[in-house]
């Protein structure tokens, strides 16, 4: 057991001793700033309600990292001695990790068919809380260069989240690793459902730790965007918003307030070529309903031009705007819809 000297001359901090800044592993950039949310030796606490998008986001975080690759803003970086980040699953059985592991390795462009030297992903999801916690003590006492940890579903560590002490000693825990191992942790933990706080004494606690904190929500006008904000010890950054691509990959979307454009305003030319542009795509095996049309009018508006942010309401008029138009019809009544320009 260390001396009370030996832990005062470890705490003094002297004026004139040098600085010593953390490397960055995680940015945000945003109207030509760059904002650290993310060094080694800190944590990053990320919440949201339930099913409102964490694991996507998380997924996108955790590409960055191991691909030194950018998605929605975010920019990773790990350092050439630290290069292997560590995904550690509490929610998730077997076949939805199995989604989430194949989802950050295609993000990453990593092919599926073969193990990472950068990357490991444990499903913690059959054990109990403390042999989850003993677990991720013993991978990272026992597997070198880890820069970076994502504990998805962070609670799960322990056996009740409003416990104080439980709180406390998995805050404890999660300082020492971050610390003595110089490792960033990214934790996810849910909101409550009547605010915006993360949830119990185990979130209040993470909140008062974590160098940053990022809140994920639905957007309020329209449910296939999610909203992303977050502030730290230095600097905020801006809201945004995401959606997902045709290959369920986040992408930013520019803001929807000011100038949205009207849908059944645009050039004809603009609809006739985002018709051609879906039909062009759509399997013409199974049969083409109002149902699988909008959506898909929707994505694609969305991926010609991020202001083409259109709602689900506005994309189903739009399908019976087009019909109307003659530019598709039905053929029979199977109600099977055809390009008809």
């Amino acid at each position: 057991m260390k001396s009370l000297a030996d832990l005062q001359a470890k705490a003094r901090f002297k004026i004139t001793d040098p600085l010593q800044e953390a490397p960055v592993v995680l940015e945000l950039h945003q109207n030509g700033e760059v904002i650290k949310i993310g060094t080694l030796g800190n944590i990053t606490l990320v919440q949201a309600k339930g099913k409102a998008g964490k694991t996507y986001y998380t997924s996108a975080l955790t590409a960055c990292l191991i691909a030194e690759t950018s998605y929605i803003n975010h920019h990773g970086k790990l350092p050439p001695e630290k290069p292997k980040a560590i995904y550690f699953d509490s929610e998730q059985g077997h076949e939805d990790a199995r989604t989430v592991q194949e989802r950050i390795y295609k993000m990453a462009g990593y092919p599926i068919n073969e193990e990472a030297d950068n990357f490991e992903y444990y499903c913690l999801r059959p054990f109990v809380a403390a042999e989850r916690l003993n677990l991720i003590d013993y991978i990272l006492n026992n597997t070198p260069g880890v820069g970076v940890i994502i504990i998805d579903g962070i609670r799960d560590l322990i056996n009740d989240f409003n416990d104080t002490g439980q709180s406390f000693v998995l805050i404890e825990k999660l300082m020492k690793w971050s610390d003595e191992k110089k490792i960033h942790i990214i934790s996810i933990l849910h909101q409550n459902p009547n605010d915006d706080k993360a949830r119990g004494h185990l979130g209040t606690e993470l909140t008062n730790k974590a160098e940053y904190i990022i809140s994920i929500g639905r957007d309020k006008q329209d449910d296939s965007y999610r909203t992303i904000e977050g502030y730290g010890r230095r600097k905020s950054f801006k809201p945004f918003s995401y959606t997902l691509d045709e290959n369920e990959f986040p992408v930013t979307i520019e803001s929807k307030e000011i100038g949205k454009p009207e849908p059944l305003k645009l050039e004809t030319i603009i609809h006739k070529n985002l018709i051609n542009l879906v039909f062009e795509k759509l399997d013409k095996t199974k049969k083409i309903t109002k149902n699988s049309l909008w959506p898909k009018i929707k994505l694609n508006f969305k991926l010609v031009d991020h202001k083409y942010n259109f709602s689900d309401a506005q994309c189903k008029e739009l399908v019976e705007y087009y019909i109307q138009q003659g530019w598709i019809n039905n053929k029979g009544t199977s109600e099977k819809y055809d390009l008809s320009l």
